[in-house]
């Protein structure tokens, strides 16, 4: 029942709300003498350890992801400003819908490429690259996240932790 009385700490199966089985009087009244009324709360459900590897896993998978999503925007930022800077070039064209110019944008590696045809040529002109070991650190900051925070819901779930 959820709202009875339970014994708390006694494993006796017979220990009743009168307090008799921890003997009895006033003393043995609904609330005191070890007797909890309502839900009981098991203890260690949620340790220290466990907090903190969620907290650093979740850390770690949020600060992964918001450094992919800064590198890319500072990906497409660039060759926008490229494509300014450039004046009647490949990026016109691919904004224009020539047929064969187009801007693809890639993290792994971090650049922007416009690939076109001049004269029949094709022809690729890099507008924008990134840091490679920064979108590299950011991934496996973002996979260990992951890993962390999942190992510990496993680690809970088979009372590991």
């Amino acid at each position: 029942m959820a709202g009875a009385a339970e014994p708390v700490g006694s494993g006796d199966a017979g220990a009743s709300a009168s307090g008799a089985a921890n003997g009895g009087g006033a003393a043995g009244a609904a609330g005191a003498a070890g007797v909890r009324i309502g839900p009981t709360w098991r203890r260690g459900t949620w340790s220290v350890r466990r907090s903190l590897l969620l907290l650093v896993g979740s850390g770690l998978a949020v600060l992964g992801v918001l450094t992919l999503v800064v590198v890319w925007f500072s990906l497409v930022t660039g060759s926008l400003s490229a494509g300014i800077a450039d004046g009647g070039g490949c990026v016109d064209a691919a904004t224009a819908g020539t047929d064969g110019a187009q801007i693809t944008t890639s993290l792994l590696p971090p650049r922007s490429v416009c690939r076109w045809e001049v004269a029949g040529e094709p022809v690729e002109t890099v507008l924008a690259t990134g840091s490679s070991v920064l979108v590299d650190g950011a991934v496996v900051a973002a996979a260990a996240g992951v890993l962390v925070v999942g190992g510990t819901a496993l680690a809970a779930r088979r009372g590991l932790l």
